[in-house]
């Protein structure tokens, strides 16, 4: 009986320690989300998860610990999930595209999200790196197999990104027309090359299913 008594106690110490954990990172979405990650302090973050600066050190040695957890566990893994879902093509156009469209109405549907994407992906040179790691690979396959135009990749990448960041915070403040992502992924192969009845056939294909 004691043991049990002793495990549930654990359990519940465990379970208590991850909520706060959460409520860390959860708060920390919403100031990134508002102000983006220069110049925020740890005492924005504790502010707006209303803990005391001891709870903070307890989960988080640093403000960029924070940040960085805050990456990995809110703001990548919607990234992650996306590129799970359609890794399986063979179509190095139809990869990229489909990561376009479906990050866009991840953003649309979640502002939260969508403005931290936005404010890491504008506001440190570090997450601009591994954001660029998602359409990197795709627009190199493309260029090697002939799909895209031969042309620099780093360029490519610029290019999608931009597309990319921008249709994020566009869908987030302004209305934008039921195939607003369908339109960014047309123009994106376009401007990669790819004829315009090629790119209207790969922009339209429909999405495939999330996976756990």
């Amino acid at each position: 009986m004691a043991g049990g008594t002793s495990a549930r106690r654990a359990e519940i110490g465990h379970q208590r320690r991850a909520m706060t954990r959460q409520r860390l990172l959860t708060a920390a979405a919403r100031v990134v989300a508002e102000r983006g990650t220069a110049g925020v302090t740890i005492d924005d973050f504790i502010k707006s998860a209303g803990v005391a600066r001891g709870t903070f050190y307890n989960y988080f040695k640093t403000r960029d610990e924070l940040v960085g957890a805050l990456w990995q566990h809110i703001g990548d893994a919607p990234l992650r999930t996306i590129r799970k879902a359609h890794a399986f093509d063979g179509d190095p156009a139809y990869r990229l595209t489909t990561g376009l469209r479906m990050t866009i109405l991840k953003a649309s549907a979640d502002h939260v999200w969508g403005w931290l994407f936005y404010r890491m992906g504008l506001g440190d040179l570090v997450f601009r790196d591994e954001l660029r790691a998602y359409p990197m690979a795709d627009i190199q396959a493309g260029i090697q197999s002939g799909r895209f135009m031969a042309i620099d990749p780093e360029v490519a990448c610029d290019y999608f990104l931009g597309v990319s960041i921008m249709a994020i915070k566009a869908v987030m403040v302004d209305s934008r027309p039921a195939d607003y992502a369908e339109q960014c992924a047309f123009l994106v192969l376009r401007g990669l090359g790819m004829e315009s009845e090629q790119a209207r056939q790969v922009s339209q294909r429909s999405l495939p299913a999330l996976r756990p």
